[in-house]
């Protein structure tokens, strides 16, 4: 009579306790590394959508603000002197014209409008700032915020000097005489930056009322 032997599962293709954890093991980590891939992924793409519609917001609001600045309207200041300035001023961060703004923030028709860069409720928060006044208007003044999240801006100005001699571009155009050629604009926000440059048409200046 054979005595009956145990069989040896490694011969019979099956596999050990031991096996079986390092199996476990090795699909969770696999699994582990699957899922923190797509988290990445996801968080990347994410990032970038939010970049690329950053991005349109900022073009499409400068393209606006440069639809402004060609605007510029050629009207003197009334002081009584022979050859008043134009009512335009501008710096380096900041711009004062005479134009006419969308008609979604206030009905047609010439306004003083400013354009600066205002900071938030926080320091880090800073946004390109609209202010307009209607020319011949009780109305109050409207306010809009143009574009948020900005970390800078500013302007420079194309044209001759106040004596007339060859054009240049100015850091400053103020009391002058006639409007600058040309109005450029830089606006940076992160690692974007866009230059817009507005070409002014009217060179021919008016009285205010």
């Amino acid at each position: 009579m054979t005595a009956c032997r145990p069989r040896n599962r490694a011969k019979d293709g099956g596999l050990s306790l031991l096996e079986l954890l390092v199996a476990v093991s090795l699909l969770g980590l696999l699994g582990t590394m699957v899922a923190g891939g797509v988290r990445f992924g996801t968080a990347v793409w994410e990032r970038s959508a939010d970049g690329g519609e950053a991005a349109i917001a900022t073009r499409a609001a400068t393209r606006a603000i440069s639809r402004l600045l060609a605007d510029a309207r050629p009207i003197r200041r009334a002081d009584g002197t022979l050859n008043p300035p134009v009512l335009f001023r501008g710096t380096s961060t900041e711009v004062s014209l005479i134009a006419a703004i969308p008609a979604a923030l206030a009905p047609p028709g010439p306004h003083r409008v400013a354009l600066g860069i205002e900071t938030g409720p926080h320091l880090h928060h800073r946004h390109i700032v609209l202010s307009a006044v209607a020319l011949q208007s009780d109305r109050a003044e409207v306010s809009e915020v143009v574009l948020d999240d900005v970390d800078a801006i500013s302007f420079r100005y194309f044209g001759p000097s106040a004596d007339g001699s060859a054009s240049t571009w100015w850091s400053e155009w103020i009391d002058r005489e006639a409007l600058p050629r040309t109005i450029e604009m830089t606006v940076i926000q992160g690692e974007q930056k866009v230059v817009v440059a507005a070409s002014v048409s009217r060179a021919v200046g008016s009285d205010a009322n």
